[in-house]
């Protein structure tokens, strides 16, 4: 909708995106290509996928996307430029023949030509999300997980004063994940964030900052699976 997202539950309609997702996306959406924003639902799971032309796009093809899951009513965000959504993406499923062994070549197709029943998207049974990647081939969304980036808000640790935090340890599977971190006094200041700290052979990084806000990047490496947050370590500052 004009003002943001919005679930329609078949009696009515409600904000999801409000004071959430909806002004990042309305400020970031390039609004020379709306043509080009699209939305799917994912038929394997309760999320819905919307793609679409952000900041730094090429001629209007999408490189960003948000996930919502209704189920939990949670929003998520990824960059990966795309040409377009497939909902009924290719499967694992049951073909016309199956291969009896390394001799069968497995080759049915309709005499007419027009239809090939070995091709993947002639798979019937299984669906799942996928896409037409940058070279119009239509991909589904296998293999390994990409590298992830999860980012705090602002975190007042001391409300009111200012907060000494000294150490992060990231509850994430593997320990080859990087902490970055930011320290801001005023709401007003920019959000630099400093050099990315590995864990030490403990799982936790240290840190000697003191300010009234911090903000935490948490690097996940390529193939990572289970991300469940940070624990944050730190006294107001003062005490001890």
């Amino acid at each position: 909708a004009e003002d943001g997202f919005r679930l329609f539950d078949l009696t009515g309609s409600s904000p999801i995106g409000k004071d959430r997702v909806s002004a990042t996306f309305l400020a970031d959406v390039d609004t020379q290509y709306l043509d080009r924003v699209s939305t799917a639902k994912d038929p394997d799971r309760t999320v819905i996928w919307t793609i679409y032309p952000g900041a730094g796009n090429t001629d209007g093809r999408p490189n960003k996307g948000i996930w919502y899951d209704y189920r939990l009513n949670r929003f998520s965000h990824f960059e990966l430029e795309l040409e377009g959504l497939i909902r009924n993406a290719t499967t694992t499923a049951l073909t016309i023949d199956a291969p009896a062994s390394a001799g069968d070549p497995d080759n049915v197709d309709d005499e007419s030509g027009e239809s090939s029943f070995d091709n993947r998207p002639q798979e019937f049974g299984n669906s799942r999300m996928g896409a037409f990647n940058t070279t119009f081939v239509a991909s589904d969304f296998t293999g390994d997980l990409l590298e992830g980036l999860v980012e705090t808000g602002d975190i007042e640790g001391a409300p009111g004063n200012f907060f000494f935090l000294n150490g992060v340890r990231p509850l994430v599977d593997g320990r080859r994940v990087e902490i970055a971190l930011a320290e801001m006094d005023n709401r007003d200041d920019d959000v630099v964030f400093g050099p990315y700290e590995s864990p030490d052979e403990d799982g936790r990084v240290s840190f000697r900052s003191e300010a009234r806000y911090h903000r935490i990047r948490m690097k996940l490496p390529p193939g990572w699976t289970q991300a469940v947050g940070l624990d944050i370590e730190g006294v107001a500052a003062g005490s001890r």
